[in-house]
């Protein structure tokens, strides 16, 4: 009849593998957990994360430096230092990693962890600012690839290895909240100039996973 749709399913024919699904490991969002009572924080993590009593999520989002779900901007260098002497993620361990540990925990397996950046500190920034667009300072391209390796190895010291990383949270945003403005092309040459050998030198088991941007005029 008029109206109606067929759908061929082709079990022999296949295309990209499904890894998963998951959610964010925001600052608010643990912070939030981290106020419940031990009950309700293990019905929390039972509905997101038991692959028997919930959803069986196996992927979770990480936010390097703070994000527009967080309490305030900060980063985890906020010094002007090239050299990153200062470099902490001594604030994940208030909420975020303790939840994420408790996800683990729920999951009975490692989460697959990615890690993505809503803006630089605002001293690598053009317009000195975390928010309100802005780029990377063409003379901090290195630098900022070397603070990416640094949040890895600091992770997986932390004992939460990143499954994989991605260059810029929206690219071509510009919010009121942290974000920084890359075009594809910019996102390119940073990737194949310094984050990509940068990684692949010092956190070889880390993805890199380009362009994480909304789904902007997809069917325009």
């Amino acid at each position: 009849p008029e109206g109606e749709a067929s759908l061929a399913v082709e079990p022999g024919v296949t295309y990209q593998t499904f890894l998963g699904f998951g959610g964010s490991f925001t600052e608010s969002a643990s912070d939030l957990f981290m106020s419940l009572g031990p009950t309700n924080q293990e019905r929390v993590v039972e509905a997101c994360f038991s692959p028997e009593r919930g959803l069986g999520y196996q992927m979770g989002r990480i936010h390097i430096n703070s994000c527009d779900f967080s309490e305030g901007n900060w980063s985890c260098h906020d010094d002007e230092d090239p050299a990153l002497s200062s470099f902490s993620i001594t604030r994940y361990w208030r909420s975020v990693l303790p939840l994420v540990r408790r996800a683990e925990r729920a999951a009975r397996a490692r989460v697959r962890l990615i890690a993505s950046p809503w803006s630089p500190p605002a001293w690598m920034k053009t317009n000195g600012r975390m928010t309100s667009g802005g780029k990377l300072r063409p003379d901090l391209h290195e630098c900022w690839a070397d603070f990416f390796v640094r949040f890895a190895q600091e992770m997986h010291i932390a004992g939460f290895p990143l499954w994989a990383m991605t260059v810029q949270n929206e690219p071509l945003a510009k919010t009121g909240w942290e974000n920084c403005l890359f075009t594809a092309e910019e996102e390119r040459d940073f990737i194949r100039d310094f984050l990509g050998p940068a990684l692949a030198l010092a956190a070889p088991g880390v993805k890199l996973l380009a362009w994480d941007h909304n789904r902007d005029g997809l069917l325009a």
